[in-house]
């Protein structure tokens, strides 16, 4: 469900590359999600030329060797990990990467693979208008969007943080982006660190109710959110006592209906199963163990599991998370198992690809009209824009009426308004270039 085919370097293996290794460990199916954001490099007093085939010896990770070891760190490790290493920044193009290595694969391969979006600048209005725009580039290529980030310990304070998503204060381009993908019929998978780094922490869990206000917005209902790593934790956002109780209220809450969670990530595994990983402690918890199970058994559709692996390099790096949840998945029945690993993640994302094309087809060719026309297009007639709007809002009514009848919500075919232009037509009505005073001067000054 949860795998990052490319590093902060976006180094990496293609499809094509990793199917040997996925039918070696018994992979049958896995999500592309690129790394959105690129660890700044630097190769300052050493000689760099990589049009000879020099090789740069930068990071491509976001945290220094000392700390990527280390299961914590202290308040004066953190600052200087921060403040000493380069900046992150966003790199919106691996989406497109991504596809092209999608489509570069052999027909019988691609129902293997399903290329998630995450190039998307959270933080901007625009990142819905982003995320369509992708679609209308690659059609029949991306399946879902994510694993896109809200907070993440280092991550945020390594980007700059006017163009991220934030809980407090700027999280509205982030909601209007799960509104679209409901819309389109996008499943997501947001990882968002229930807590903070533990020389921050409060009393209570930092981001929590954030992220379920977020979840219980009108404008979320309608999509299909993954929580990954158990509901946000990770290396550094540690899980407290109350953390299952606080998932459990959230699977038992109807408002929340929608959500879903991923096992992804081996340190979250051994946080979950383990005496204390954290402090070297790697001997099962046995009460820890049985409560865990309890819950998927009682929930077996609402978690999917992940690898979280990062640009493997060895079959057994990829293999490391389900190796360290191995003693769980042996206590499940075989029904939650198989849902779980396998069923789980054909009804969620598989299932996801028809109404996603359907979307493709029917809407997207008018919805893109409306992203790529200025609004300051000079307007003659002066309600020119607006009668494109129209035309543009009653083409996708019609295409989501259609897929309704094809899907069979609906029983009546939509009749097309007779009003309606093809999305060819309006395109070009609405995106010419017009002629005017410019064109006849140059004309003139050419006799």
């Amino acid at each position: 469900m949860h795998f990052h085919h490319t590093n902060y370097a976006q180094q990496g293996l293609t499809p094509l590359d990793l199917l040997p290794a996925m039918n070696a460990i018994g992979v049958l199916r896995t999500t592309l999600v690129p790394i959105p954001t690129n660890q700044m490099g630097s190769c300052h007093g050493v000689e760099y030329h990589p049009a000879k085939g020099e090789a740069s010896n930068a990071a491509n990770y976001y945290l220094p060797d000392c700390l990527r070891q280390k299961a914590t760190s202290t308040a004066i490790e953190y600052h200087h990990a921060v403040t000493t290493t380069h900046p992150l920044y966003y790199n919106t193009s691996v989406d497109d990467r991504t596809a092209d290595m999608y489509q570069s694969l052999p027909l019988d391969d691609r129902d293997r693979f399903d290329p998630m979006v995450t190039g998307l600048v959270l933080g901007d209005q625009r990142c819905s208008e982003d995320l369509l725009m992708k679609l209308h580039r690659h059609p029949g290529v991306f399946t879902g969007v994510g694993e896109i980030t809200i907070h993440k310990e280092f991550v945020e304070d390594k980007l700059d943080r006017r163009v991220q998503a934030n809980l407090k204060n700027n999280i509205a381009p982030t909601r209007d982006l799960f509104k679209t993908c409901g819309e389109v019929g996008m499943p997501v998978v947001m990882h968002c660190d229930v807590d903070v780094v533990p020389h921050k922490r409060g009393q209570k869990s930092a981001h929590l109710e954030g992220v379920k206000n977020l979840l219980k917005d009108p404008a979320c209902q309608k999509t299909t959110i993954i929580w990954a790593h158990m509901g946000g934790l990770g290396k550094y956002a540690q899980a407290r006592p109350e953390h299952l109780e606080n998932v459990l209220s959230i699977l038992h809450d109807p408002a929340f209906k929608h959500v879903h969670f991923d096992l992804s990530w081996d340190v979250v595994a051994k946080q979950l199963l383990r005496v204390n990983s954290a402090h070297g402690n790697d001997a099962i918890d046995e009460a820890k163990l049985n409560k865990l199970a309890a819950i998927l058994v009682a929930f077996p559709d609402r978690f999917l599991f992940g690898s979280d692996a990062l640009a493997p390099r060895s079959e057994s790096e990829w293999a490391m998370t389900i190796n360290t949840y191995e003693p769980l998945l042996e206590k499940l029945p075989t029904e939650v198992y198989n849902k779980i690993l396998i069923e789980n993640y054909e009804r969620i994302v598989v299932g996801a690809r028809e109404k996603v094309r359907a979307y493709e087809t029917y809407c997207l060719p008018y919805a893109s009209i409306a992203i790529r026309m200025r609004q300051d297009t000079l307007e003659s007639p002066p309600d020119f824009r607006s009668g494109v709007l129209a035309q543009v809002q009653m083409g996708i009514a019609h295409g989501r009426a259609l897929i309704d009848y094809k899907s069979g919500i609906t029983t009546h075919p939509p009749v097309q308004p007779a009003e309606l232009m093809s999305a060819p037509d309006l395109e070009r009505h609405a995106l010419q270039v017009r002629p005017g005073e410019g064109i006849r001067l140059r004309q003139k000054a050419a006799l």
